[in-house]
């Protein structure tokens, strides 16, 4: 007999030669245990406890998919449980923990609750199993007081029935993790639709009326197609405005979504220290009014106030030899920086940086020893 071998523990018996090892979920590098009969007689039983306390799954005749605990140490804390790497599925596995540390969907799912929700009949689902499994996943992740510690899951039955509606999921190499949250996400709503017969419904145009009632409008009509716990918690609108260049004509829409894609700092960036600079400028034919401006300039951690002023001269096109910048405190300018001052000391919240387009910067600048003398004198205004 052939037997699944994972985690160097007869986990499946594979007796049905018809069927492929992908489908068993044998993956690369796969351990597989090839049993001879003693006496007659095979030794390892079918559908037994293994009898090692750091193992615990069902076999089932097959390679039928479970997800199997792969240690019972009693974890940190209640949810901290670890998820196995099948392959390359660390991608699968960051998604899940990002979920399962949602309260109200682990408690959902965990406590069985969602088990009354599935729609079976719905084309577009996937027939509840996806929602089941889900839902075994976050049972044994987060079990009920009693129920014996768990810290780590190698989530197989997962992973086997994410692959079978999605066959791009179906091997084990890296992919896009917010690819399979979108996926997971609308799966999981489709499987826990409350609507089971879906009116046709047509978009909802402005026609200028004010953003809130045109917003509610299309929620509303939206949930006449589609209304589920996963849309109770995760559901937003996207506001879309396009305009007419010929006519003018302005039209809003407003498009749900239940996940948005958000962009990482850049190395580049992770290198440079923000700075918030309030410009203040007298311009030509203004009759003397002062024009504010708030910037937010970056520049190397660390570097000196010479590449802030060189960072503020690019941003408001003004020669540096024209710009001068302060720190205020307690509504009064405390000091003016020269190029070779330090701005470690600079903390968002305790002081403001003002600048100044001025005739002549170097006018400003004083000596450590004479501006101390000037501190609650020179008013900001």
């Amino acid at each position: 007999r052939i037997w699944d071998y994972f985690h160097k523990k007869p986990y499946a018996l594979l007796d049905t030669p018809s069927k492929k090892l992908e489908t068993c979920q044998i993956m690369e590098n796969n351990e597989i245990l090839i049993e001879l009969k003693v006496d007659g007689s095979f030794a390892i039983k079918k559908d037994t406890d293994s009898g090692s306390s750091n193992y615990s799954s069902n076999y089932n005749s097959g390679g039928s998919a479970m997800n199997v605990v792969t240690s019972t140490n009693a974890p940190p804390a209640r949810g901290v449980v670890g998820l196995e790497n099948l392959g390359n599925t660390c991608f699968m596995n960051s998604t899940l923990q990002c979920l399962s540390n949602c309260p109200p969907l682990a408690d959902f799912f965990s406590s069985g609750q969602f088990a009354a929700e599935i729609n079976r009949d719905n084309p577009l689902g996937h027939d509840g199993k996806l929602a089941e499994s889900f839902g075994s996943l976050m049972k044994l992740m987060w079990p009920a007081e009693g129920e014996g510690t768990i810290s780590c899951v190698a989530p197989r039955a997962f992973k086997y029935q994410m692959g079978t509606f999605r066959p791009e999921f179906s091997g084990y190499q890296q992919h896009d993790s917010s690819e399979l949250m979108n996926f997971l996400l609308d799966g999981l709503h489709e499987d826990l639709n409350r609507i089971h017969q879906k009116p046709y419904t047509e978009s909802v145009d402005s026609d200028g009326r004010p953003d809130p009632v045109v917003a509610k409008e299309s929620l509303d009509r939206y949930k006449l197609r589609n209304d589920s716990k996963i849309q109770d918690l995760f559901l937003g609108q996207f506001k879309s405005t396009l305009v007419c260049p010929d006519c003018g004509n302005v039209s809003i829409t407003f498009d749900p979504y239940t996940m948005i894609s958000l962009p990482l700092r850049t190395a580049q960036e992770e290198m440079q220290q923000q700075y918030r600079v309030t410009f203040v400028q007298v311009k030509r034919g203004s009759d003397g009014k002062r024009h504010h401006q708030v910037l937010k300039l970056g520049i190397p951690k660390g570097a000196n106030a010479g590449k802030l002023r060189e960072a503020l001269s690019e941003a408001v096109n003004v020669p540096e030899e024209r710009l001068v910048i302060g720190q205020m405190m307690r509504s009064y300018i405390y000091k003016f920086f020269d190029d070779s001052a330090s701005l470690d000391f600079v903390k968002a919240g305790t002081s403001t940086l003002l600048a100044y387009e001025v005739e002549h910067a170097d006018a400003f600048i004083y000596e450590e020893k004479s501006y101390n003398n000037y501190y609650g004198r020179s008013s900001a205004q």
